[in-house]
């Protein structure tokens, strides 16, 4: 099911009201905004949202699912956008950690992925932020950004969205299964830039530099520094040397 506003402060914040009326009835419900005036990114961080981009958020009830497919979840998330952009777009496609989706080597998505309690149930809920730039991008971003039509997209906002659906399905329709973790990893891997590069990892107080090894089996990534330690990395922002 999916319902459609004009404008809301952020789709996640409209979807986490709902699944705190509905609970587990609100799987895989989407709200998407013609605008958010509240736009969200992670690490706090606000996310320009003018009209003629994409904006939508899923719920998903994850009651039960194991705490390490919840985990990989933003990369799987990721996993789903890429696809749907390759599909829509005559450039180059790929993942940059953990979830971001590169057209050309610049950042066309968003993705910000929070979880909610139902209080009378205790049900368990995953609402998927995905802002996706379809007619513009913000300038000036610390990383290059783009949008769909500068990529060869010539279609409409709705044909955007079924396609994200579509492919957010598959990935989700096993996400309770012993396999989910080493399916997405793998999957990631195929489309990711930069494994076996030079990278820098901006975190919270520092900087670090190194080979972007692998994904270890949770999704988190795995720096090689230079006397060959490996750092694991579980947050940060990705730059490509």
């Amino acid at each position: 099911m999916s319902a459609h506003v004009d404008a809301v402060g952020s789709t996640n914040a409209e979807l986490a009201l709902f699944f705190s009326a509905k609970g587990a009835a609100a799987n895989r419900h989407w709200v998407t905004a013609g605008e958010q005036t509240l736009g969200r990114a992670r690490r706090e961080r606000n996310w320009v949202s003018p009209p003629g981009n994409l904006y939508a958020s899923l719920c998903l009830d994850v009651t039960g699912v194991p705490d390490e497919n919840l985990a990989i979840m933003p990369l799987a998330i990721g996993t789903a956008v890429q696809k749907c952009v390759a599909a829509l777009t005559s450039g180059n496609t790929h993942l940059k950690w953990p979830n971001d989706v590169l057209i050309d080597n610049a950042k066309c998505c968003g993705l910000l992925l929070e979880r909610h309690v139902h209080a009378a149930s205790g049900a368990s809920g995953l609402i998927v932020g995905i802002g996706l730039n379809v007619v513009s991008h913000p300038a000036d971003t610390p990383y290059p950004a783009t949008h769909l039509k500068e990529h060869g997209y010539t279609g409409d906002l709705v044909t955007v969205f079924y396609n994200l659906a579509i492919n957010a399905d598959e990935v989700v329709r096993d996400l309770g299964s012993p396999g989910f973790v080493s399916k997405v990893r793998r999957q990631w891997i195929s489309a990711a830039k930069g494994i076996g590069g030079p990278i820098a990892v901006h975190l919270a107080n520092e900087t670090m530099s190194g080979i972007f090894d692998t994904l270890d089996d949770q999704g988190r990534l795995q720096l090689r520094l230079a006397d060959g330690a490996i750092k694991t990395i579980t947050a940060g922002d990705v730059f490509f040397n």
